[in-house]
């Protein structure tokens, strides 16, 4: 089973870095990483390619600003993986967030999941 995450960003090039962390320190790595920038005015693009050494599976796609819709379905198009979660730019995932994704799809107990990441307040 092959897992992608799909982070979404628009101008949260302070936050990118922690929440890709999270996703390199998974006990279960991500088959595909792809983050779509969504017309950042910042320097994201800078971030997320400085990033890119560390995360051989990283996919950046930059496209103009369109929405949080729009992104995710920019990096749709792109998923070469049996299953798909999302992550928000300025959220971080628990170090066993894709291990219990990929536990409960194996288990057949699941076909949808909503599990939430760790969230800034």
């Amino acid at each position: 089973m092959k897992i992608a995450v799909i982070v979404d960003n628009y101008n949260y090039a302070r936050f990118i870095g922690e929440a890709l962390l999270s996703v390199k320190n998974q006990v279960r790595a991500a088959d595909q990483i792809i983050v779509v920038d969504d017309g950042s005015t910042d320097n994201s693009l800078e971030v997320l390619n400085d990033l890119k050494s560390s995360l051989p599976n990283l996919q950046i796609v930059a496209k103009p600003n369109g929405g949080q819709l729009s992104a995710f379905n920019a990096a749709v198009e792109k998923v070469q993986a049996d299953v798909v979660t999302f992550l928000d730019s300025d959220d971080w995932y628990h170090p066993e967030y894709l291990a219990e994704v990929e536990k409960q799809f194996i288990s057949g107990k699941a076909d949808v999941l909503f599990c939430t990441p760790y969230c800034r307040a």
